[in-house]
């Protein structure tokens, strides 16, 4: 079973002291460069951060140095997202991110 829900609206719900929520808009990140960015700011990543898939795996498995219990990442504009990158490279990240959200 996937690990992800698809909502038809967006939520407005807003990071808490026990919730993280993380947006991630395909019209502005259409690149992994730009994922990077964005999803490291967003969720505190270390500054030892790689910028590359395998580096992106690691943290997103890790995320210890987050206090908070609950972390939603959100896409919105996903026909936009990695716009950019080939199928290959969308198809893997979906895949390290399903796999965290298991773990």
């Amino acid at each position: 079973m996937a690990n992800y829900t698809i909502l038809n609206t967006i939520s407005d719900e807003h990071s808490t002291e026990k919730t993280l929520v993380a947006i991630i808009d395909g019209e502005h990140i259409d690149t992994l460069d730009k994922l990077y960015d964005s999803i490291s700011s967003q969720l505190k990543f270390p500054d030892n951060f790689g910028n590359n898939l395998d580096a992106f795996d690691e943290m997103i498995n890790d995320l210890d140095w987050l206090k908070e219990d609950h972390i939603y990442l959100i896409f919105r504009n996903y026909d936009d997202f990695l716009s950019e990158e080939n199928d290959e490279v969308r198809e893997i990240l979906l895949t390290i991110l399903d796999d965290a959200s298991s773990e």
